[in-house]
């Protein structure tokens, strides 16, 4: 049996439907939404020209928006700092995860295999059991 379903969350879409199919797929578990926020770097700033204060916490906010389309009890929040596919494995094994759900677009083959997916690296380097759903 499945305690507790680590679902990434970003706000999209297909991350709303994850958190949907983890709720329905495991009706007795606590879901973890993980919200991986990427490091900011001062030189990356100054080579943008980007109006950000890389002094500020880098949680701030950001599980007021946006929210899950879904309100439950059984449903936690965490922000982690990272780059998201290693730090949603790493989530996983350092937090009792029985299972992870991702939600993932309908990208076509020749994008992921361009542009890299975070699903399928976390289906890969995980382990506890994967659910892919879009």
């Amino acid at each position: 049996m499945a305690d507790r379903i680590l679902v990434p969350f970003d706000g999209s879409p297909c991350a709303n439907r994850g958190v949907e199919r983890a709720l329905e797929l495991y009706p007795e578990a606590t879901v973890v939404l993980l919200r991986v926020v990427e490091p900011v770097s001062e030189e990356g700033v100054a080579r943008s020209d980007a109006p950000l204060d890389t002094n500020a916490d880098a949680t701030d906010g950001l599980l007021t928006r946006p929210e899950p389309d879904v309100t439950s009890e059984r449903v936690e929040a965490v922000v982690e700092p990272g780059l998201p596919a290693p730090e949603i494995v790493e989530y996983a094994e350092e937090h009792d995860i029985d299972a992870i759900v991702v939600g993932t677009d309908d990208r076509s083959k020749l994008s992921r295999l361009l542009f890299g997916s975070v699903s399928e690296s976390v289906a890969e380097n995980a382990s506890v059991p994967v659910r892919i759903v879009s």
